[in-house]
C-alpha cells in the first residue's frame, strides 16, 4: 500500500512540473497600461530653499515592434530653460516591453548633461539569451 501511495505521489510531482507553462507565460499585467503618464517636478535644494529646476515625464503607449504587440514606454527629463545656462539637462530613455510576457524587447537611452552625451540602443533576443548593443 505505501508502495502505491509512493507511486502516485511521484506521479503527481511528475505531471505537475511537466503541467506548468513558462513562467512568464500568461503573466497578468496590473501594474500599468497604455495610455498612463506621470509627471514629476524636480526640484533642487540649497540652504533650506527648493527651487524648481526641472520636470521628468513617463507615458506608456501600446504599439507594434516587429509584429508583437509592444508597451512603448518612454521616459523624458530635463531643465527648465532658464537653467540651461547653468546645466543643461535633455535626456530620453525608451523601452519596448512585450505585451504578453512583460519581457524587454528594445532599450534606447538618449542622455544630454551639459558636455556630457550618449546614445545606446540594446535589443534583446530571448530565444539566444543575447542583448545587442
Amino acid at each position: 500500500m505505501k508502495r502505491w501511495i509512493l507511486i502516485v505521489f511521484a506521479l503527481l510531482f511528475t505531471l505537475q512540473a511537466f503541467s506548468q507553462n513558462s513562467g512568464f507565460c500568461g503573466l497578468e499585467n496590473n501594474a500599468f497600461q497604455s495610455g498612463e503618464s506621470l509627471t514629476y517636478k524636480v526640484y533642487y535644494n540649497v540652504s533650506f530653499a527648493y527651487i524648481g529646476a526641472g520636470e521628468v515625464t513617463f507615458a506608456t503607449t501600446l504599439t507594434d515592434l516587429d509584429g508583437k504587440p509592444a508597451y512603448h514606454v518612454v521616459g523624458e527629463g530635463h531643465t527648465y530653460h532658464s537653467y540651461d545656462w547653468i546645466f543643461k539637462v535633455r535626456d530620453r530613455y525608451e523601452t519596448y516591453i512585450d505585451a504578453n510576457s512583460l519581457l524587454p524587447l528594445k532599450f534606447i537611452r538618449d542622455v544630454n548633461e551639459g558636455d556630457y552625451h550618449k546614445y545606446n540602443v540594446i535589443t534583446f533576443n530571448h530565444e539566444k539569451n543575447t542583448a545587442t548593443s
